[in-house]
């Protein structure tokens, strides 16, 4: 199971470079998310999930940062609970060129393989150098992107009407799935509700992603998220989709974060 990052997402346009690209200004922020099975899952085995994911971020003159934390206790009906927590860090230049990653994970208190590595995106396509759990280098094809640029595409395709985005997207997050097309289906535009918290003071977007694995070229998604964005990036209302098995993420608390003084 891989379990949602929120800064998941990628796109590789149908989208034409426009003005409304360079107007879009993500919002640093940090936010926490309560976990929990949704209503309405149908997965025999599991008989709750709780948990929260704790994200960060943050913009230097340079690029984007993403410190995400996500904890997730998984019940059974038979047997005993597990304890899942990873750990990512991310960091993406502004031009979308270059992209570093580390990824920390353990399961009952027993450590994962950690993921380092950094991947750069050129005309022709790009390239990604793993540095742990193995030393090896993964081609990227044209037209991939990284996560930040493709919350930007996906904010740039909704302003423009559009109500589908497809994408190849980069995360790292996973050695064996690390490179997903994203199938985006982008729903009507919302206008801010009156009591609104900040940073969700603006327009807004419910969208359904679907993920399918570029390694595998399976016709079937491996997960499919439904998530609504906000012109900002700001994410609420996030639903991870493994078929049987549905979690919810409410947003519980936000703090907004100041742009850098370039």
């Amino acid at each position: 199971m891989k379990t949602v990052l929120l800064t998941i997402t990628a796109s590789l346009a149908i989208l034409p470079a426009s003005a409304a690209m360079s107007e879009i200004r993500l919002q640093p922020h940090r936010a926490v998310y309560e976990l929990s099975m949704a209503a309405d899952s149908t997965s025999t085995g599991v008989s709750a999930t709780t948990g929260a994911i704790f994200y960060e971020f943050t913009e230097s003159c340079d690029g984007w940062t993403t410190n995400n934390r996500t904890i997730l206790r998984t019940s059974y009906e038979e047997g005993p609970e597990r304890t899942s927590d990873w750990t990512y860090s991310g960091w993406e230049s502004h031009d979308g060129k270059d992209y570093r990653f580390n990824v920390h994970s353990s399961t009952n208190g027993e450590k994962g393989p950690d993921i380092r590595g950094a991947a750069e995106l050129n005309d022709e396509g790009g390239s990604v150098d793993y540095r742990q759990p193995v030393t090896r280098t993964l081609s990227l094809a044209q037209g991939t992107i990284f996560p930040a640029r493709h919350i930007e595409r996906l904010i740039a395709a909704a302003q423009s009407g559009e109500n589908f985005l497809l994408a190849d997207v980069f995360d790292g997050f996973s050695v064996d799935t690390p490179y997903y097309s994203i199938n985006a289906f982008i729903g009507p535009l919302s206008a801010p509700a009156a009591d609104a918290k900040p940073g969700l003071k603006t327009d807004s977007w419910k969208m359904r992603l679907a993920f399918f694995d570029k390694t595998t070229r399976s016709e079937q998604p491996s997960y499919e998220l439904g998530v609504r964005y906000f012109a900002n990036g700001i994410a609420t209302e996030v639903v991870q989709d493994f078929g049987d098995l549905k979690i919810d993420g409410k947003l519980r608390e936000i703090e907004l974060l100041p742009h850098p003084k370039c």
